[in-house]
């Protein structure tokens, strides 16, 4: 989905519970971060909370990387980027 504020493409994902940890979350975000980068979109960016290490570890895995940091209603939100091509 392309931001609003013009930041990029936005990378997005969630679960249920019953579906954690069997890999389902990395799969589906890397096979949609490469399905939109093979499309032509060069930046693609993700949110997740600071303390949210179940996310942060699979855009890590994904091989996205922090971009930057803002504070939200108290906690540290991470940026993550994929930039390619």
């Amino acid at each position: 989905m392309t931001r609003p504020d013009g930041r990029g493409f936005g990378l997005r994902f969630a679960l249920y519970p019953w579906a954690s940890g069997r890999g389902i979350a990395r799969e589906a975000a890397n096979a949609a971060l490469n399905f939109t980068h093979d499309a032509g979109v060069k930046r693609v960016i993700a949110v997740a909370k600071e303390s949210n290490l179940a996310s942060r570890t699979i855009l890590g895995g994904i091989g996205m990387h922090v971009y930057e940091t803002f504070p939200r209603d108290g906690q540290t939100m991470l940026v993550y980027e994929s930039v390619r091509g």
